[in-house]
């Protein structure tokens, strides 16, 4: 695909699905992935992405050697249906060994609707470790630690994100 469209160096975000009928690709666009990646692999290799990419941009050369050897995962902070009325776990979270960052996406008073993409996300954790799997076990750790305390409200409509 890349081939195609003629990118040789850089980033590229593509989204492949897998089917019974084959694969599908869905999109693909040079540029660095979304959902926080280039700072996944900034904690797991040491490599900027956004550096790298200027660097290459001004014609200089671009090491991609990688200066640490570490695991990283992301989890995202999901809630039911209703008004956000607080976070609780925020700062215990931020404490946890391997926590590197903790954001909500929405804020206190935002109406929760069903989740249908990645912009109905409440909010994430990155952790870091020394392997896969315990970047994921603190990632997961920190995401189920972190409440958002949920009004279901019967009339929505004067609430921010409100239907």
């Amino acid at each position: 695909m890349l081939d195609a469209v003629g990118h040789t160096f850089g980033p590229a975000h593509t989204e492949v699905k897998l089917s019974s009928k084959g694969v599908h690709i869905i999109e693909t666009q040079t540029r660095p992935g979304g959902d926080r990646i280039p700072m996944l692999v900034d904690i797991a290799t040491g490599c900027n992405i956004y550096k790298i990419m200027v660097e290459a941009a001004l014609g200089r050369p671009v090491d991609l050697t990688a200066t640490r050897s570490k695991a990283a995962a992301i989890r995202y902070v999901n809630a039911n249906i209703g008004m956000i009325e607080c976070f609780e776990g925020i700062e215990s979270v931020k404490a946890m060994a391997g926590i590197r960052e903790v954001r909500m996406l929405k804020e206190v008073g935002t109406y929760i609707t069903e989740l249908s993409s990645s912009l109905d996300r409440v909010g994430y954790v990155v952790a870091e470790g020394d392997t896969v799997e315990e970047a994921i076990n603190r990632a997961e750790a920190a995401s189920r630690r972190i409440n958002v305390v949920i009004n279901n409200v019967e009339n929505h409509h004067d609430v921010k994100g409100g239907i």
